[in-house]
């Protein structure tokens, strides 16, 4: 059997859909070799590229921007996770933008096209990172994203209601966010608990 009908043969085995890359079938030929055999397979219609070092089989619906960058990050070892920008945008803090999909990863800052669309990866450090594992986290991530001086500008009867949940279910991650936000949410908390006391 040759590298090439190795390769083939891998490929053709993999369900439709599935999202492979070229570091997955370096196995099964030299790099030269691997590089070759896809190469002639997407001039020959019979896997697309989805990004670079990315394939799909024909036949293949097109997978979304979100399921390539999850792909291309695990390839790489690198924790993916929704970018602050992006939280408060989707949860009415600023404006969106009409600009690139942006994603927060574990390690170096980097971009790539995928069908048509760049898409940036932005290095975000660990404490940020950890953040996105609960819904607090992101609401957290979401209002750190404004920036300490936005933060503080938004007015008491205004910030309640942009809160999705109680200010005491955001303190229980306290030890990961910047002073400026746990104070106002220990204030706010504590108002509501004991008719407007502050200490």
């Amino acid at each position: 059997m040759t590298y090439s009908q190795a390769i083939r043969a891998h490929i053709a085995a993999l369900p439709l859909g599935r999202i492979f890359s070229t570091r997955e079938i370096l196995h099964l030929g030299t790099r030269g070799a691997v590089d070759t055999c896809l190469s002639r397979l997407v001039k020959t219609s019979q896997i697309m590229r989805v990004a670079r070092g990315h394939f799909v089989r024909a036949g293949s619906e097109l997978p979304t921007t979100i399921k390539v960058v999850q792909t291309k990050a695990s390839a790489f070892g690198r924790r993916l996770a929704t970018h602050a920008k992006s939280l408060a945008e989707h949860f009415g803090l600023i404006p969106p933008e009409d600009t690139l999909p942006l994603f927060g990863v574990s390690s170096g800052t980097s971009s790539f096209k995928s069908m048509g669309v760049r898409s940036t990866l932005k290095k975000v450090c660990d404490r940020k990172s950890k953040l996105n594992d609960s819904p607090e986290g992101r609401t957290a991530l979401a209002f750190w994203n404004l920036g300490k001086e936005r933060f503080t500008a938004i007015a008491d009867e205004d910030f309640r209601p942009l809160l999705p949940q109680e200010p005491v279910e955001l303190l229980k991650i306290a030890y990961a966010m910047p002073a400026w936000m746990t104070d106002r949410l220990v204030k706010m908390t504590w108002a509501e608990r004991f008719n407007d006391y502050r200490p």
